[in-house]
This record gives structure tokens, C-alpha cells and sequence, in this order.
């Protein structure tokens, strides 16, 4: 029990603290909780990405310590940071809104008497006048059912979206116990499960043969992948088990975060529990678009195994690896920063592109690159072209060349991390 609180702790509860960074100070928190933990579990990634790559070149005994040690510092300084700056926003919001609500009383209060004075007049004459319906019966009729069959439609939707909720719930427990119940045979654990398992009991990482144990040379080919290294962080400060940790109790996380993906770009595409505000259907009409969605992204996950290479395959087979994770969370991402950009641009075209940074997808690919590159090596290339031809799409849509420009600037983590790996190898 100790060990789920801790894990909790450093896996929920410190990326939640620093994502509020990224909130805005006008949007309820109950609203884009999920935004706020995906830009901070991906900030803590960022993070974690330069501290274990510079503990594996630059020390040479009991390097996963002082990973370790560093990491957790700066992960709970992060989490510091990230309610400070969002309860003084909140500060600074709620000041406003006294100051505007004060300046509001005093000047409307020289016109109190009279307001009271006409107010009285048009009690007294008002209280001798029947409310009739402008127009004949029928039109109020009419006005009546419309207003009655709107009520029902909500009723309706809302029964819907319950359904489909549901639904969704029923799908994702299954595939949880299934992911903690049934074991899948492959190679790759053998190196990437025992890896972490090396970096918890031996104190060193990527120097340790994970088939045949016993010293070699510092692997250069993932050496720069360093997701097992994290999994072996989170053991360390759990207390868990690295083996039990990546095959049982990642896949707990991991599954339900890639539904909070899924569910970020639905609410971009239907607009449902998004930072905005701006859409004509009813909420429960929406929750029941979004509760649609999810199922179709449940559903393919349980049947997507149409060959061993797919995402699905590796999403329910492969959950804790990094070619799983790649697949699974950092293209999903790429799409909902592409969804922010346009959907951002559209509704506020006065802002330059510039001044939408920290509010659209610019922040969110230029961190999805540096975990990409946690995850594998191929993974820079992919998400660099990816990232660049959406720009491309939406510099021609949106008539801004600049879009093109930012979209280079965000991959420049990519290049770094090309020429370090050619350099190494």
C-alpha cells in the first residue's frame, strides 16, 4: 500500500501540480484537469530526458543514483512551481474581479433612490395588466411544443451519453484485467524489463548485458532511449518491484492515460470538457458525441491486432515499451496540437501566432518531440515529418507562412537528438 501511495504520488499528483502552469487563469480547473496532467506528465518527461542521458555519459559508477536524486528534486520542484504560479494567477484574477465589482457598486450608487423610485412606479402600473402572448394561440402553441420537444431531445441525449459512458467504462475495465491478468511472450522484454530491472539492483544503466548479465560497454544504440530508465525510477521511489512495476502496474496507468489522450482530441472535435467555449450544441448532445467516440477507440483497441506490428497490437501486448508508448501517446498527441493550432487560430484571429504559444499545440509538439526520442530512435524522425507536414497543411489553410517557421523551430530537439545518435553510434 505504501508503495501505490508513493507511486501515485511521483506518477499523478507532481505532473498534475506542474501541468497547472499551462491552465489558463479564466478556465475552471474541472474543465481541462486532463490538459493540465498531460502538459505536465510530458514536462516531467522533458525533464527527466537531459537528467538521465547526462548520468549515463558523464558518470561511470552508480550513475542511477544520482539520476535518481536529481530527478526527484527537480520533479517536486516543477510540482512547486507549477501551484504557485497558478494559485497567483488566481490571486491576481480574484483582485480584478473585487476591483471591477467595487468600481460597479460606486458608480451605480447615486442612481439607487431613483432606480427604487421607477421600479415602484412600474410595480404599480404593471399590477393591473394580464400577460398575453403577442401573436394568436397557436404561435404560443407552437413556441410551447418547440420548448417541450427540446426538453425531451436533452433528456434524450443525456440518457445517451449515460449509455455510452458505460459502454466506454465496460471496455476499459475489461481491457485492464485483461492487461493484468493475461501474459504476453516477447523478446523484447527480455532486454527492456530486465534493463530496468539491472538499473534498480546493480545501480547502473545501459553498461550491464541484459541476456547474459556481466559488464560490457555503454550500449550506444539506446542508450538515448532511456524509457526503461524511467520505469526504473519509478521502481526506485516506489519501492515496487521493476519487473512487477512494467508488467502488472504500468499498464494500470498507461491505458487509462491513453483514453485521457483520446478524449482531449474528442473534446477538440466535438467540444465537450475543452478550453472553449464557443459551440452551439447542447453539453449532453456533446458528452454523448465524445462517449460515441471513446467506444469506437475502445473497440478498436480490443479488435486492432490484425497483425503483430500494429498500435493496438503494442498497446495491448507491449504496454510498457517505448515503441508502444510512441504509437499510443505521442502521434495521438501530435493530432490534438494540430486541433489547438487551427481551432485557436480560428477563434482568435486578432492574436499573431506567436502570442498562441503556450495555449495551442506549439509547447505540446516541441515536448512530444523530446519524449518521442525517449521511446525510440526512430520515433525523432517520425513525429519531425509528421509535425512539419501538419504545419505545412495548416500554414496553406490559415494563409500563415509562420506556421511553417514554428513548426521547424519545435523539431530542432529532433535534429540535436539525429546528429548526438549518429555521433555515438
Amino acid at each position: 500500500m505504501t508503495g501505490a501511495i508513493k507511486l501515485i504520488f511521483f506518477l499523478i499528483a507532481l505532473p498534475f501540480c506542474a501541468g497547472l502552469v499551462f491552465v489558463p487563469h479564466d478556465r475552471s480547473l474541472k474543465r481541462i484537469f486532463h490538459i493540465a496532467y498531460i502538459y505536465g506528465w510530458l514536462l516531467d518527461m522533458a525533464v527527466f530526458f537531459p537528467v538521465s542521458v547526462a548520468c549515463i555519459f558523464f558518470i561511470e559508477q552508480n550513475n542511477f543514483i544520482y539520476c535518481v536524486t536529481v530527478y526527484a528534486a527537480l520533479q517536486i520542484l516543477l510540482a512547486i512551481i507549477g501551484v504557485a504560479v497558478f494559485a497567483g494567477r488566481r490571486m491576481r484574477r480574484g483582485a480584478k474581479v473585487n476591483v471591477r465589482a467595487a468600481m460597479s457598486e460606486n458608480a451605480n450608487a447615486g442612481d439607487s433612490e431613483l432606480s427604487q423610485l421607477k421600479k415602484s412606479a412600474m410595480t404599480a402600473e404593471d399590477s393591473h395588466i394580464e400577460f398575453k402572448p403577442h401573436g394568436s394561440g397557436k404561435v404560443f402553441d407552437a413556441i410551447q411544443g418547440l420548448s417541450s420537444l427540446l426538453k425531451e431531445r436533452g433528456r434524450r441525449n443525456f440518457l445517451e451519453a449515460i449509455i455510452l459512458w458505460t459502454i466506454f467504462g465496460a471496455l476499459l475495465a475489461f481491457q485492464l484485467y485483461k492487461a493484468v491478468t493475461t501474459v504476453f511472450f516477447d523478446g523484447d522484454n527480455i532486454y527492456y524489463v530486465v534493463q530496468s530491472l539491472i538499473a534498480t539492483q546493480q545501480g547502473t544503466m545501459y553498461k550491464e548485458m541484459p541476456y547474459i548479465g556481466g559488464s560490457t560497454e555503454l550500449d550506444m544504440r539506446h542508450a538515448l532511449a532511456v524509457m526503461p530508465v524511467w520505469f526504473a525510477y519509478l521502481a526506485e521511489v516506489s519501492g515496487i518491484h521493476a519487473t512487477a512495476l512494467c508488467r502488472t502496474v504500468m499498464p494500470l496507468f498507461l491505458l487509462p492515460f491513453v483514453y485521457l489522450i483520446w478524449f482531449a482530441v474528442g473534446g477538440e472535435l466535438y467540444g465537450v470538457m475543452s478550453s472553449h467555449d464557443d459551440y452551439s450544441k447542447p453539453a449532453a448532445e456533446r458528452a454523448a458525441d465524445v462517449g460515441f467516440f471513446m467506444c469506437v477507440m475502445g473497440m478498436l483497441a480490443i479488435f486492432g491486432s490484425v497483425s503483430i506490428y500494429t498500435s493496438e497490437r503494442f498497446l495491448m501486448t507491449r504496454t510498457w515499451q517505448g515503441k508502444a508508448m510512441f504509437a499510443n501517446i505521442a502521434v495521438p498527441l501530435i493530432l490534438l496540437g494540430v486541433l489547438w493550432i487551427n481551432r485557436e487560430f480560428d477563434k482568435v484571429r486578432k492574436f499573431s501566432v506567436s502570442k498562441l504559444l503556450f495555449y495551442n499545440g506549439w509547447f505540446l509538439f516541441l515536448l512530444v518531440n523530446i519524449f518521442s526520442g525517449m521511446c525510440t530512435s526512430m520515433g525523432v524522425a517520425f513525429t519531425a515529418a509528421l509535425i512539419c507536414t501538419s504545419c505545412l497543411v495548416s500554414a496553406i489553410r490559415q494563409k500563415k507562412p509562420l506556421f511553417v517557421l514554428y513548426g521547424i523551430l519545435v523539431c530542432i530537439p529532433n535534429a540535436l537528438y539525429m546528429v548526438a545518435y549518429i555521433l555515438l553510434k
